[in-house]
């Protein structure tokens, strides 16, 4: 693969030698898979952070979950349903991520048959997927997250939605006539709550679907730290 980087004639930036390594090499890929077997539930943990990462649901397939990973493979454990990612990220690996132009990415496929839990610890980035065909029991992510992108499924019971360490640019989508109740702690800006916008407000934030009380199937979002560019709404 012959790799080039944009043409500036005014930048004065030098790439490190390992991203020059990187960018002429081709990017490894890696897939993994495990058997559905007797697992009830799902769980997914990245251990330390995710970034660059589509999730897609499909409910007929008979693994627990598919995924592929270009560039960085990380290591996956399963084990009774859960699934633990995590990236052992030397310099040059962590290059392959934060680059703008790499091809670094991954992907997974989750069993939509049964519940599942997700998590994120250490922060994400980049982060979108469809999960409207998923059984969506909890979201936690914890160490910030930038640029997410989510489409979330009918909730059957009450949904926690939790975001620790601060918010920017996140969108996520929920069904027609779906509850959610969202607040935000250390204020936030252009927020845009279905049909509310907010442009800038200081302290904490509640909003709320009309008579969320008496709504037994809804979401809990939590954001702490501080948001900015976030959207809840339906489609």
């Amino acid at each position: 693969m012959n790799a080039s980087i944009p043409n500036d004639p005014a930048s004065k930036f030098t790439m490190p030698p390992e991203a020059a390594a990187f960018l002429q090499s081709e990017a490894e890929a890696r897939e993994f898979s495990a058997p559905l077997g007797e697992a009830t539930g799902g769980r997914l943990e990245f251990m330390q952070g995710a970034s660059r990462i589509t999730l897609r649901v499909d409910p007929a397939m008979p693994e627990l979950f598919r995924a592929r990973f270009t560039g960085p493979v990380p290591e996956v454990r399963v084990e009774n349903g859960a699934i633990s990612v995590r990236y052992h990220l030397s310099f040059s690996s962590w290059l392959q991520l934060a680059l703008p132009w790499s091809q670094a990415s991954g992907e997974l496929i989750l069993n939509g048959s049964i519940p599942w839990e997700l998590e994120v610890h250490g922060g994400a980035s980049d982060i979108s997927g469809d999960l409207s065909q998923l059984q969506l029991r909890a979201l936690d992510v914890g160490g910030g997250v930038s640029n997410l992108r989510l489409r979330l499924p009918r909730p059957s019971s009450v949904v926690p939605v939790e975001i620790q360490g601060g918010a920017s640019n996140v969108v996520f989508h929920r069904p027609p006539g779906a509850a959610v109740r969202m607040e935000i702690d250390g204020g936030a800006s252009e927020l845009d709550f279905d049909e509310h916008h907010l442009g800038a407000v200081g302290g904490s934030t509640r909003l709320a679907s009309p008579g969320i009380e008496d709504r037994p199937h809804r979401y809990e979002l939590r954001i702490r730290g501080g948001a900015s560019h976030i959207t809840v709404n339906t489609r």
